[in-house]
Parts: structure tokens; sequence; C-alpha cells
């Protein structure tokens, strides 16, 4: 469903990469912390050669970082691959290899992408970032039984991770996409009766109402929508866009029926919920609306070439 994968798209935003951590190699394990790195293992390495390796990979790492941190991911790649070719046995390679997948990532490489998080995975089974961001990676291959198999390993590693939301968003997607409605209708119910001001969650179900034909459910929906979030009014009339330009004027009108039982004096859902009137022949409607837009104070560039319509 191309409605699913742009919502996805659009919550789930493919951003560039950001220097965040780095990787600290101490002594009996590694740990992640923020920007500096320690202490390596010298096992079974001359400690001399040793010593002027981990040299260069420290350099190689906070000059990758210091790149991400620019948005040049060329350079941050070179220099984390350079960093693997000095220290491939390093025990926190799996950071190294994370943030080479969050550059494919950043750039829709979605199979290097998930080449890479998979080597991040096999050195650190638990490492939560990746597991999300291959799952990420799946979905927009049209992976959708990968995608919940990761989603489903992550959730059960660390159902209070800070993720953990985004991943019930993502695996409430992947349903849709295999036609589990009703499944992925019960995991955001769940989510929205924990999180009621997750506006993703409230437009994903919203897409799932619309793909099962529920209209009067997506006007009770929206109505909750505005009352639980209503700072993200603008990601609703998003929503409503795609409705519109897919032709679906009859949900886009249901939708703009509950935005205006919300806030009956917004002069452009007046003028919008005017034109989808037009459009389905009911012009008595469509003037009463445009009436009451004007009155609102809207500039009249944003009613006049309704007004001639409506003659």
């Amino acid at each position: 469903m191309k409605r699913i994968i742009l919502f996805f798209l659009v919550l789930f935003g493919l951003t560039a990469v950001q220097a965040q951590v780095v990787v600290d190699l101490k002594k009996g394990g590694p740990t992640v912390k923020s920007k500096t790195l320690k202490d390596y293992d010298h096992q079974g390495r001359d400690e001399r050669a040793l010593r002027e390796d981990s040299v260069q990979y420290v350099d190689c790492l906070r000059r990758a970082f210091n790149a991400l941190a620019t948005d040049s991911l060329p350079q941050a790649e070179a220099l984390f691959k350079e960093a693997l070719h000095l220290r491939p046995d390093a025990k926190g390679n799996y950071v190294v290899w994370r943030n080479l997948g969050l550059i494919s990532l950043a750039r829709v490489e979605m199979r290097q992408a998930i080449e890479r998080f998979t080597k991040a995975l096999l050195a650190q089974p638990g490492d939560q970032e990746s597991r999300y961001n291959r799952a990420k990676a799946y979905f927009l291959l049209n992976n959708f039984s990968e995608t919940i198999a990761d989603c489903d390993i992550f959730l059960k590693q660390d159902a209070t991770n800070l993720l953990a939301d985004s991943v019930h968003l993502l695996r409430a997607a992947a349903k849709v996409e295999l036609r589990q409605y009703a499944a992925a209708r019960a995991e955001l119910t769940d989510l929205l009766t924990r999180k009621p001001n997750k506006s993703e969650a409230h437009l994903l179900l919203l897409c799932i109402l619309q793909a099962e034909g529920r209209l009067q459910e997506m006007r009770a929906e929206t109505i909750k929508f505005c009352k639980n979030c209503p700072n993200n009014k603008q990601d609703l009339v998003m929503f409503l866009d795609g409705a519109k330009q897919t032709g679906n004027i009859e949900e886009a009108k249901i939708i703009y029926d509950a935005l205006l039982e919300d806030a009956p004096d917004n002069g452009l859902y007046r003028i919008e919920r005017a034109k989808i009137l037009l459009a389905l022949g009911q012009k008595q409607a469509a003037r009463e609306d445009l009436k009451i837009a004007r009155r609102s104070g809207i500039p009249s560039a944003a009613w006049k070439e309704l007004e001639q319509k409506l003659k």
C-alpha cells in the first residue's frame, strides 16, 4: 500500500547521520559513551604494532564522527572503513558497523544498510539501534515479514527501550502491508491507550481504517486526534493531501467534518471542505462553507476562485 510507505517515509524520515556516540574499548568489554576513546585490548598482538594501530584507529574514529557531525558522509564512511581495517578484531566494532549502516540508510541504499546492520548484530546481538534500523531497511525493501521478525526480537529483548514506541509503529505498518489489519489495529490501540498523544499512531490507524473502508470510524479517530494532538494538525493535513491526490474525496470530507467539529471557525478548513463538497456536487453546502470562511476574515485570494465556480 503506497500510502503506508509514504506515511513511513515522512514519519520515520531517512535523515542524515549525526555524531552522537563513539567507541570506548576498555579492557573487559566495550561500552558506548559520549565523545571519548581510551583503552584497547592488546591480546595476541605485538604490543608496539598494536599501539601504533590503536592510535590510528582512535584517530580514524574521531575524524569519522567529526565528519558525521558536518554531514560529510563519504569522508565518514572512508574513515570508518579504515578503522575496521586497522582493528578488525576490536570488540566495539559493532558501533562502527552500525554507523556505516546508518550512512547507507541515509543514502537509501537499503541492501547495503541491511548487510552492515547485520554485521553489527552478529558482533552484538543486543544492539537495539541496529536491530531497529535494519527493520526499517527491510520495510523499505518491502520485506515486511523480516521487518516484523526484527521488531519481535527487539521488543522481546527490551520492551522499555526508548525506541520501543517507534518499533510498535513500524511493526503495525508492516502488518498493514501484509493486510493483517486486525493485528495492526490492536497494536496501535494498545499504544494509544498508553500514549494517547502519539500522533503517528493516530495517523497510521487512520490509514488502516481507510484501507478497510471504515469511514465513520475514520471520523471518530480524527476527533480523537484533534483532542489528543492539538499541536500536530499539520500532520493530519498531510494525510488529507494524500487522500485528495488519490481521489479519495469522501474520506477527505469525513476528516474535514471532524476538523471543523473541533474548530468550526477555521476559514481554511471551510474553504477546503467547500472544494470537496463542490466536487461531490453539493453546491449549496459548499456555498454555506464559503460564506462562513469569508466571515472568518481569511484573504480573498484563498476563496475568489472557488466563489467563481459556485456562481
